[in-house]
């Protein structure tokens, strides 16, 4: 293993390779995550299949992606000095434009292609852009203007936080968002919950993954990583998945529902193990292995991208959706959705290059 793992630079132009990996993965997940029951939610209509569990695991597995995009962001800002004016006039006002400019292509795009003529004009517009969002994926751009906004105070927090600091925030987190929650469902089958404003002044899990991106990815130390370590990571991020899927099940039993709006309470309870398994064997590996100036160019174009990806992902799933359909009647379902989804990342992600060579776009995306 010695051998294979050789001492590595993975960085270029000032950009972490496995950052742009991480991305990578992360938007593929986001995409597959929108898939439904075609994909997502695809075990809660497979019957008796004995790819059930398997449809299940990848559904539970994938919520790691938007806490993936939340530990990249704390990785990369936390640590920057900035007075609060720059950090609204070149990352605040930079979202709210991005919000803004595509949320009236999604408007465009609803009212011409899907012929919605309903949805109103430019007052329906601007209410719908301030008070709920254009497409699914846009509570993100939301949550992340709300971040940025305190991103002062929170660089401010770091600054003074210890390793110990660090391990009890992450330990309250998983009671009030995991064990508590699970242990209080097993115990009362859903008829008991514990007070809310025990936990209401909790930090929220988005700022949690925030912070959780600096640690591992600037407090812990490379010389402090083993394989051993990144081995038992992912070790407990499976078996936290396997519990959230035995959750769902089990929730699933008491409530009678499978329906995808009823049956994600435990998709996310202890999704930070499976995140932050992924986040550390990723950074480990790319710290050890040797990659060409070609495979990192290639690899931070790719992970560049992914931004604009998200923010047409639902048009390019919508417009390939009939290749899906006709795919599936030939192969299973399953691996017709994995080339359905891949198939919106890559359109997703040449339409985006494509966008950054205009000026004035390629600045935002």
């Amino acid at each position: 293993m010695k051998t294979i793992l050789k001492e590595g630079k993975y960085a270029a132009k000032g950009k972490q390779v496995y950052l742009e990996v991480l991305r990578i993965m992360a938007i593929i997940l986001v995409i597959f995550n929108h898939t439904g029951n075609n994909g997502f939610f695809l075990f809660s209509v497979s019957g008796k299949s004995i790819w059930t569990p398997v449809y299940l695991f990848c559904s539970i597995a994938c919520k790691i992606a938007v806490p993936l995009f939340w530990m990249i962001s704390g990785s990369l800002l936390l640590g920057k000095e900035e007075p609060i004016k720059t950090v609204y006039r070149k990352r605040v006002l930079r979202m709210v434009i991005v919000l803004a400019v595509f949320s009236f292509i999604q408007y465009l795009y609803n009212l011409l292609f899907l012929g919605q003529s309903d949805i109103g004009g430019i007052v329906y517009f601007l209410n719908r852009l301030y008070t709920n969002k254009w497409a699914t994926a846009y509570w993100y751009i939301y949550a992340y203007i709300g971040i940025l906004i305190v991103l002062p105070v929170l660089r401010k927090l770091i600054a003074n936080m210890e390793e110990k600091d660090y391990k009890y925030l992450f330990t309250i987190s998983i009671l009030a968002n995991g064990a508590i929650p699970i242990v209080q469902y097993l115990a009362g089958k859903g008829q008991w919950t514990l007070n809310s404003r025990v936990f209401e002044n909790l930090l929220s899990m988005n700022v949690v993954y925030f912070i959780a991106g600096y640690y591992f990815g600037k407090v812990i130390k490379k010389e402090s990583m083993t394989i051993k370590k990144a081995l038992i990571f992912l070790f407990v991020g499976g078996i936290a998945i396997a519990i959230s899927c035995f959750m769902t099940k089990f929730q699933i039993a008491q409530t009678g529902s499978a329906l995808e709006k009823d049956a994600q309470m435990f998709h996310n309870s202890l999704s930070i193990f499976p995140t932050c398994a992924v986040f550390y064997t990723m950074r480990f590996w790319f710290d050890h292995i040797r990659i060409s100036n070609r495979m990192t160019k290639i690899l931070s174009a790719l992970g560049g991208a992914t931004f604009g990806v998200m923010l047409i992902e639902n048009i390019m799933r919508n417009q390939l959706k009939p290749m899906f359909e006709s795919l599936k009647v030939h192969i299973h379902i399953f691996p017709a959705c994995m080339v359905w989804v891949l198939c919106a990342w890559g359109a997703g992600t040449i339409i985006t290059l494509i966008m950054k060579q205009i000026p004035g776009l390629k600045k935002i995306i």
